[in-house]
């Protein structure tokens, strides 16, 4: 692929096909615009391939954010936003595409990721370049799934 091509595609990827330039909240328009359609075509896949999924998405992720790191001068650039829609997929994993579901999972989310409790920003700060740009996300997910499995199990029984 040309160059100019590979570095367009890098930057669709990476700022989630351009949602990452909003002007405001970029992750939360993200998640709403790329990572709620995007497990809304993936979840009814087994659990295997939904991972499988995650997992390329994850390693795209740390490359693209890499290159944007590199493109951008900056550290963490705010435009890209492929951690929180990898972050989200992981929020979500598991969990039904009701609207319940994807409403507990998207705040819990979003809170874990703005917030970062221990150790989500232990690992932002201690891992760099791409693969610390997604891993926070990922841990934020995490927390995010298991809070909203204790929400939905107890609260909205």
């Amino acid at each position: 692929m040309e160059k100019n091509k590979t570095k367009k595609l890098e930057r669709i990827i990476a700022t989630g096909f351009y949602s990452g330039y909003s002007p405001f909240a970029p992750g939360t328009v993200a998640t709403l615009l790329v990572g709620i359609p995007l497990f809304l075509l993936i979840s009814n896949l087994p659990v295997s391939v939904y991972g499988l999924i995650c997992v390329v998405l994850f390693a795209v992720g740390c490359q693209v954010s890499d290159f944007m790191e590199a493109y951008t001068g900056k550290s963490d650039p705010s435009e890209v936003v492929i951690d929180e829609v990898v972050g989200f997929l992981v929020a979500a994993v598991g969990l039904q595409s009701s609207l319940i579901c994807l409403a507990i999972s998207f705040f819990t989310f979003r809170g874990f990721d703005i917030f970062k409790p221990w150790p989500v920003r232990d690992v932002e700060s201690q891992l760099k370049g791409g693969l610390g740009i997604m891993a926070d996300d990922v841990v934020a997910g995490l927390y995010a799934n298991i809070l909203t499995r204790l929400i939905i199990g107890f609260v909205l029984r």
